[in-house]
């Protein structure tokens, strides 16, 4: 029954984004970047995006929702060159397999990927602290959207500055 769920909460989250404006990762460069609805996405794809803002050293404003693949701006964009605001609100969760046609599966070994490649060790001791592990996913009971829900004050503990209205 928790996959009907994290499917119910995904496409939720899809509609979201839509909504939002910001379905996916961002196909247009601008100047700066700003996230104000974002569902999360490809993995690869969001690393691929956010490695292009660091190199070309764009600016990345955070000022509403960025769940799941999204947040890997926190390990992917330095932090000297990203900004929040008072609307930020940051979804975490472990990775998963399957989909569509098969019930999602919590993937460890791609989340153990994550600790290692994607995510800074003061990130990572952040989101253990709030119950994110490589051994088990969020628990659902603790945290019924499947998801750690953080507000801009994990950005702001983590040193990252507030934008300029």
């Amino acid at each position: 029954m928790n996959w009907i769920r994290n499917t119910i909460v995904a496409v939720a989250a899809l509609a979201i984004g839509a909504v939002g404006g910001f379905f996916s990762t961002p196909m247009v460069k601008s100047e700066p970047v700003v996230v104000y609805s974002s569902p999360g996405g490809a993995i690869f794809e969001f690393i691929g995006y956010y490695n292009k803002v660091a190199n070309e050293k764009s600016k990345l404003e955070i000022r509403g929702v960025c769940a799941s693949a999204c947040t890997f701006f926190l390990g992917l964009v330095p932090k000297e060159r990203v900004c929040y605001d008072d609307k930020a609100y940051l979804g975490f969760h472990g990775v998963y397999s399957g989909g569509f046609f098969t019930p999602p599966v919590f993937n460890k070994v791609m989340t153990e990927w994550t600790y290692d490649y994607v995510y800074t060790p003061e990130v990572i001791k952040k989101l253990n602290e709030l119950g994110w592990s490589i051994e088990h996913d969020v628990d659902h009971e603790v945290h019924p959207t499947g998801l750690i829900w953080t507000k801009g004050e994990f950005l702001k503990d983590l040193g990252y500055q507030k934008c300029a209205d």
